[in-house]
């Protein structure tokens, strides 16, 4: 058994020279990169997360929007007024109540 412990003990010791032999590479984080672009507003921030997307609540809850752009308030209730709730949240791709939330 000492015969192999000498062997590994031998090898270790020579891998450990290697790795201090070695020159080491240093990567520096670039902050360019955490700057980004919010997909809603357009505007530059720069992200508290890494993961960040939007530069705000408010930009996030836009953006994640079924219907990107919503008619105006008077364009709705002049299309309610043609036709139901219904017919213009088919129209839209939502549901009556979503129309009814928009006119809120």
């Amino acid at each position: 058994m000492e015969i192999h412990e000498e062997e590994y003990r031998k090898q270790r010791e020579a891998t450990i020279k290697e790795w201090k032999e070695k020159e080491l590479i240093r990567i520096e984080n670039d902050k360019k990169k955490h700057n980004k672009k919010c997909p809603s507003c357009k505007k530059q921030f720069k992200g508290k997360v890494v993961k960040s997307v939007y530069c705000s609540l408010k930009c996030c809850e836009r953006g994640r929007r079924k219907v990107k752009n919503r008619p105006s308030k008077e364009h709705l209730l002049e299309e309610i007024k043609e036709t139901s709730y219904c017919a213009v949240g088919r129209k839209y791709g939502v549901s009556d109540n979503a129309i009814r939330k928009w006119l809120k």
